[in-house]
């Protein structure tokens, strides 16, 4: 079809990393909300439309290798920010903060 012709290669790079990234969600990372769902799927559109002309050019590939390259992007930058925040939630990152600010600045405020 004529308009998926015309598509400039980033747009194509943004939906095959989107269906990357949502292969990565329901094959690889599960236990993720509703929101940390839509932003890891935007994140992997993200990494994809970033850094598939880079890889791309970096190992030599022909161009029209440029889709495979993006959903593997997709999955795989997915999958990595899934599991960073996974591992945020599983070691209450905010309580560690919130421990150091309050050690920090909590005895300073009264005196």
């Amino acid at each position: 079809m004529q308009i998926f012709q015309d598509m400039p290669p980033k747009a194509w790079a943004a939906v095959m990393g989107g269906v990357g990234a949502v292969i990565g969600m329901t094959t690889i990372v599960s236990g993720l909300t509703g929101k940390q769902k839509t932003a890891m799927v935007g994140a992997g559109i993200a990494l994809a439309v970033i850094f598939t002309p880079i890889v791309v050019e970096w190992v030599d590939l022909p161009e029209s290798w440029s889709n495979g390259v993006s959903a593997l992007i997709g999955i795989m930058g997915w999958t990595t920010v899934g599991k960073i925040l996974l591992s945020i939630q599983k070691a209450d990152v905010w309580g560690l903060f919130a421990d150091i600010v309050r050690g920090r600045f909590g005895g300073r405020g009264g005196q």
